[in-house]
């Protein structure tokens, strides 16, 4: 456990335990007051009288009771890290996002009901980790658009990324296998990034020199593509990757599936 705790998390810890404590500290006071009604105060004065008499309770009370306090903080804090959410999301409707779609590798139907823009780096690890997520979303759901937007950090990202807009205009499938692939091998292909493209691509069954060769002729029209994409980030002040717009509500960093459902589920209400 860390050193240093945050003071909220501090208050809620107490909290809870004292909402534990009210319960075994409520027929300690019963029993003293029995022959007489308790206020609320009187109550409230005798749960801190016993917890400044006997503070062993406290601590006894949170080991007998580990498991309960351990759900319960993970319960709230959820519920808080929902509804922080959802506060950022109601912003983020009234702000519509202008990008532009066209010539850029998508999963899913032309014509589905809900739309992910996802802003992406070949060698960000929770991009990797975002890309996996997409995947079971996707394996989940067949009302999603799925939109790769490159925002490279460095030249090893960018030509990547001019690898995966090339291969996707050839052929789609096979790109978004090479996308799936490039990301599975990030350790090898932060040491040898040229190397584990091309090893990727030959297996792909393609001829990955002859790629080379006509990514370089087109590579002012896939240069275009990937410097408006950074630029579209910068102008949302969509800072690091990875990034997603979820039907104009904005998802920062890689969050569970369970996070992408309930920001389809909240656009959809709207």
């Amino acid at each position: 456990m860390n050193k240093i705790v945050s003071i909220k998390n501090k208050a809620l810890i107490l909290c809870l335990t004292l909402t534990i404590l009210l319960a075994h500290s409520l027929s300690f006071v019963s029993n003293a007051h029995a022959a007489n009604e308790i206020s609320d105060k009187e109550l409230r004065e005798a749960i801190i009288r016993i917890l400044k008499n006997e503070p062993e309770i406290l601590f006894n009370v949170m080991e007998e009771n580990s498991v309960e306090l351990i759900q319960t903080i993970t319960k709230a804090s959820e519920i808080m890290r929902s509804a922080k959410l959802e506060e950022a999301w109601q912003k983020d409707v009234q702000n519509p996002k202008s990008m532009d779609l066209k010539n850029r590798p998508i999963q899913g139907k032309a014509n589905a009901k809900n739309i992910i823009v996802g802003y992406s780096d070949f060698l960000c690890s929770y991009c990797a980790q975002a890309a996996k997520t997409m995947h079971s979303l996707m394996a989940k759901r067949n009302d999603i658009k799925f939109v790769f937007k490159a925002n490279p950090k460095n030249e090893q990202g960018r030509n990547a990324a001019l690898w995966f807009y090339h291969l996707s205009k050839k052929d789609s499938k096979k790109a978004w296998i090479f996308h799936d692939s490039l990301f599975a091998n990030q350790a090898t292909f932060a040491k040898d990034p040229t190397g584990t493209i091309k090893t990727i691509v030959n297996k792909l069954g393609l001829d990955a020199d002859k790629m080379e060769k006509e990514i370089n002729a087109d590579k002012k029209n896939l240069e275009a593509l990937i410097n408006a994409d950074i630029k579209e980030a910068k102008d949302m002040q969509l800072s690091g990757t990875p990034y997603f717009i979820v039907n104009d509500v904005i998802i920062r960093g890689a969050h569970p599936l369970q996070t992408f459902e309930k920001a389809i589920e909240f656009t959809n209400k709207k």
